[in-house]
């Protein structure tokens, strides 16, 4: 794409009108419903243009507001990966449902894994209480207790996906994110995708203006 590296060049500088292209796209939606609905849809139709493995919802806060990943981890993967007879699938301590099928990422350094290394669930073995992710082309056994650290990979957190890359990112940035979001963080979002950005919300100007790095009194809403 020649609008992203432009547009990020134009964040790290500091300069507020970033440009539309075909692959790079803000839009300001009316409120949070609309922006909510707006980003799933985005999502879904973004998954047949380039491929379910290579779209990802980045968000500044994990369970803060309508607006935060896990609800968008929720929405997107009962659509993408809906429950089915004969599917596999486990409810976990903490109310979390995990499925054979379901985009996962590991979010803590482990023997075999990385922390942000992104999977699929590739089978559930209830009697043994393990769990089978395929992290690239290796399969890694989990137990129940071990899945702890691991969460739904369809939205992540800004902060999560530093490291990643996909084809696509829709990037939700509101005014009301603003003491979350700084010129490093949205410099992170765009730059993870290589095809398409698309940035939904009001919040790109103060997201960029602000320099100041706030993630740490506010960590505990972030990873």
């Amino acid at each position: 794409g020649e609008v992203i590296p432009l547009n990020a060049r134009k964040v790290n500088s500091r300069i507020t009108s970033l440009d539309n292209g075909y692959d790079f796209l803000n839009v300001l939606p009316l409120d949070e419903e609309s922006t909510f609905d707006m980003i799933v849809k985005s999502y879904i139709k973004a998954c047949e243009i380039f491929g379910e493995d290579e779209v990802c919802c980045l968000i500044p806060f994990r369970n803060k507001g309508i607006l935060c990943s896990d609800n968008f981890n929720f929405k997107i993967r009962n659509i993408l990966n809906p429950p089915e007879v004969g599917k596999c699938e486990i409810n976990l301590k903490g109310g979390l449902t995990f499925r054979v099928g379901d985009r996962v990422m590991e979010t803590k350094n482990k023997e075999f894994v990385m922390n942000g290394d992104v999977g699929k669930i590739a089978s559930i073995n209830i009697s043994g209480k393990t769990v089978n992710i395929k992290f690239n082309d290796e399969i890694i056994t989990y137990d129940f207790d071990e899945m702890k650290t691991i969460t739904h990979a369809y939205a992540l957190t800004i902060h999560k996906s530093q490291g990643c890359e996909f084809k696509c990112v829709i990037i939700n940035i509101m005014e009301e994110h603003a003491v979350m979001l700084n010129k490093n963080l949205f410099y992170t979002a765009i730059t993870r995708g290589s095809e398409k950005v698309m940035v939904v919300g009001n919040g790109v100007k103060k997201a960029i203006l602000n320099t100041r790095d706030k993630r740490l009194t506010l960590l505990k809403y972030l990873i």
